[in-house]
């Protein structure tokens, strides 16, 4: 009997689904993704920078194996706190920014589109809310620090095609009202463009990513729920 290792496992799993979803003939040289109208991607979360306590640089060997498994997407759900410090936002390191930027061009030249996310912004995580000292939602200096830290990373990937790579404002926002979402995201959304106004940008549905925002129809952003 042979071992299943996580790897043979994965790649099993991998061919199944490869088998069941047979990417296009051209798939590779689909058009530029528009807020309009996104690729059928497929692929998976790298969480090398999900928590800081256990962050890592994002590995070469994963982008190769979802290249040689058909895939073309990697979500990074990200902790702000790996670049910057809880009791200083604006304070960033760019040892951690290169590292993030490493995995834009292992993205490229694998072939594999990245969409940058904040699984943690400062003031929210959607499981880690109590241990922000405020909320994102209601607090000038969080939503200050939100759209600082998408404008420099906007700034920094400037000129790299959407085909290549999109933001993902933030995972799941809960427990807020439509409109004020709207009106932090749209904070951070105007930064973004500020700095790169072509860059494709992704909302998350309220209430978990339930619920489309309806209040972001009109701002030219993708929606993912």
């Amino acid at each position: 009997m042979h071992r299943v290792t996580r790897r043979r496992f994965l790649q099993s799993a991998a061919a199944g689904v490869a088998a069941a979803c047979t990417l296009p003939a051209g798939a590779a040289e689909r058009p530029v993704p528009s807020a309009a109208k996104l690729p059928r991607w497929r692929g998976f979360n790298l969480m090398e920078k999900f928590v800081a306590e256990q962050k890592g640089p994002f590995l070469e060997e994963d982008f190769a194996t979802l290249a040689e498994w058909g895939f073309d997407f990697a979500r990074l759900p990200m902790d702000y706190r790996c670049w910057a410090s809880q009791t200083a936002w604006l304070d960033l390191d760019e040892a951690e920014s290169k590292e993030i930027d490493a995995a834009v061009e292992l993205g490229r030249q694998h072939g594999v589109h990245v969409s940058l996310n904040f699984h943690r912004a400062p003031g929210y995580s959607v499981n880690a809310i109590a241990l922000e000292a405020v909320s994102l939602w209601d607090d000038e200096k969080a939503q200050e620090a939100f759209a600082f830290h998408w404008a420099h990373f906007a700034e920094r990937y400037k000129g790299i095609p959407s085909s290549a790579l999109s933001f993902d404002l933030v995972n799941e926002p809960a427990q807020v009202s439509e409109e004020t979402y709207v009106r932090v995201a749209m904070r951070a959304i105007e930064a973004i463009r500020a700095a790169d106004p072509d860059r494709l940008i992704i909302s998350d549905g309220l209430q978990w990513g339930r619920k489309p925002v309806k209040g972001l129809a009109q701002a030219g952003v993708a929606q993912s729920t």
